[in-house]
């Protein structure tokens, strides 16, 4: 039994916008004169080395699975420095961004927590050169702040990091992106990083040399399974919320849905089909806080994400974050992080600089 589940017919393939059309459907990536299929990873400062590792891993893998160099890839950064990552480490590269005659798709790596700052100024042209050449454009990470900065995004679907799609969303209202692992959509390919990058070039594996050699692949990383693009990011709420009790679940799943309308705890009662309080002693039995106390933190994080990468005040993001008054804010902000608002925007953008400038 084949273990690639995304391409068996009659189960779920791939999503893509109407009119769309995966990358399973198009031209295998092209190769150079000399066969080889070439690409480019390039690293914003910040990169997380456990998502680029993931990636190259399984292209490695393929090789050996064909027994010979069917990929071959080379480590950049725009102007051919070494890049620090967000883990710490300075990596040497291989030399600048390439242009398209050199390589059929490029990988942009940017961190987990990306910021249009780190953008190097040209890479956008850059990538835009690339689209127009019809090269295979890839995100990984929270690379999808680059990708959209150069207007490539337009129609496609997309994903990034969950923690910084609120931000995204600030930036590029027009733009929705998936909670999905990862998105293949016609030539342009984003993933959240971590593991999920294994996942998605495996899926280009199979595309480019077949089945077959995508699972001795597969098996060559030591995984069971190919995940398809359409898994959530979060595990599912089932595995997360002890018990079973179905009317709590009920009420999990739309406040983690809906955490930022007003009107959210009564729409978690109502699916819960229990009464206020009825509600509340689920909720401190089986995860220790208050339905209210699970909206704020989810309202929080959101808060945070905005904070990292938009210009907004800090009496925007309160509200912006659900909070009607930017002191109850603040005061649930410093609860849960140790810090004001105000505070964490000063450390965090001066820790960035400071890695900017290692």
């Amino acid at each position: 039994m084949t273990l690639f589940r995304t391409f068996e017919p009659g189960l779920p393939k791939v999503r893509v916008p109407k009119g769309g059309t995966s990358l399973l459907a198009h031209a295998p990536l092209r190769a150079s004169p000399d066969d080889l299929v070439r690409m480019s990873f390039l690293l914003v400062p910040g990169f997380d080395v456990m998502s680029l590792s993931a990636a190259v891993g399984a292209l490695q893998a393929a090789n050996r699975a064909m027994q010979r160099e069917v990929f071959r890839w080379r480590l950049e950064s725009w102007e051919g420095q070494p890049v620090r990552s967000e883990e710490g480490w300075c990596l040497p590269v291989e030399g600048a961004a390439r242009p398209a005659e050199l390589t059929a798709a490029i990988w942009v790596c940017a961190r987990t927590r990306a910021n249009l700052s780190d953008v190097p100024e040209g890479l956008p042209d850059h990538l835009r050169a690339l689209w127009r050449a019809d090269r295979l454009i890839g995100g990984i990470g929270s690379a999808a702040f680059v990708l959209a900065e150069a207007g490539i995004l337009s129609g496609h679907r997309l994903t990034l990091r969950w923690e910084d799609q609120p931000a995204f969303q600030a930036h590029w209202p027009e733009l929705v992106a998936a909670r999905d692992l990862y998105c293949i959509d016609r030539r342009i390919a984003t993933c959240a990083g971590g593991i999920a990058s294994a996942d998605m070039m495996l899926q280009l594996v199979a595309a480019q040399c077949g089945l077959s050699i995508a699972q001795e692949a597969m098996h060559g990383c030591l995984l069971s399974s190919v995940r398809s693009g359409q898994v959530d990011q979060i595990s599912p709420i089932l595995s997360r919320v002890p018990g079973r009790n179905r009317s709590l679940l009920r009420a999990v799943e739309v406040i983690e849905q809906d955490y930022l309308e007003p009107d959210c705890l009564d729409r978690a009662e109502a699916a819960a089909g229990v009464s206020r309080r009825q509600l509340q002693r689920l909720f401190q039995s089986h995860l220790s806080k208050t339905p209210s106390g699970h909206i704020a933190d989810l309202r929080v994080a959101h808060g945070r994400s905005l904070l990292e990468h938009t210009k907004m005040s800090v009496a925007e993001i309160a509200l912006a974050s659900g909070f009607e008054q930017t002191p109850a804010f603040s005061k649930m902000f410093r609860r849960r992080y140790g810090v004001r608002p105000s505070q964490f925007t000063h450390v965090h953008h001066g820790s960035r600089s400071a890695m900017q400038g290692r």
